[in-house]
């Protein structure tokens, strides 16, 4: 056989090769399992609990209205025009100007450290309640000696409006506001947890005043309508 047909049978059987090497490819793709999909990234949790306020100007302190009422458990206080108003770095029952048939609102904000399930107690004689935001955390109302309430309430790191009521009927006065959570045991809150809007003085005892007018009471605000 010469060199050139020898040649020519050698490409021949090349390309067969070639060619059923393709074949077995093929066969193998078909039989292959379709590739696993890709999971996407997981999204990330959010923390759960109470949104925090975005809010600046924050001060020490929480806001207090003083009523001199007589009743047997918490009133309507937006109907209520308040006796005095002052700044108190705690809710404290000092100040008042009677024993019997009186009535406090503090109002502020309170800082959670981290994110979490907080506790909240009241321990008062008479009635108290504790709001976070909108809602009722402890409700310890009506008339009686002194007595501890709780709630729970899931917080995010940051400031969350407080609110607490207090009015006292007749006989003894108390009260005390406590909280527990992430990684604190039970204690009673302290003044550096507690901020309020930053008010001039001057509209504090502008505030304080006997009221001249009509006046209606909001959360940290009182707005006159002159007759």
């Amino acid at each position: 056989m010469d060199t050139a047909k020898a040649t020519a049978l050698l490409k021949q059987a090349q390309a067969g090769i070639t060619s059923l090497q393709q074949v077995v490819a093929d066969a193998l793709a078909q039989l292959a399992p379709d590739p696993a999909p890709v999971a996407p990234a997981p999204t990330p949790a959010k923390p759960a609990g109470r949104v925090p306020e975005n809010i600046t100007g924050l001060v020490a302190g929480l806001d207090r209205r003083y009523y001199e009422v007589s009743v047997t458990k918490l009133p309507d206080f937006s109907k209520l025009t308040p006796t005095s108003q002052d700044v108190v770095l705690t809710p404290t029952l000092d100040g008042r100007k009677r024993n019997d048939n009186f009535a406090y609102v503090y109002t502020g904000y309170i800082y959670a450290p981290t994110d979490g399930k907080y506790t909240f107690f009241t321990s008062s004689d008479d009635g108290s309640k504790l709001y976070i935001g909108s809602d009722v955390v402890v409700d310890n109302d009506g008339g009686h000696s002194v007595q501890e309430r709780s709630g729970e309430i899931a917080l995010q790191k940051g400031y969350h409006p407080i609110r607490t009521e207090y009015f006292d009927y007749t006989g003894d006065q108390a009260l005390t506001v406590s909280w527990s959570g992430p990684g604190f045991a039970k204690q009673a809150i302290p003044a550096a947890a507690y901020f309020r809007v930053a008010t001039p003085a001057k509209a504090i005892a502008e505030a304080a005043k006997p009221p001249t007018a009509k006046a209606t009471v909001t959360d940290f605000t009182v707005k006159t309508a002159l007759k």
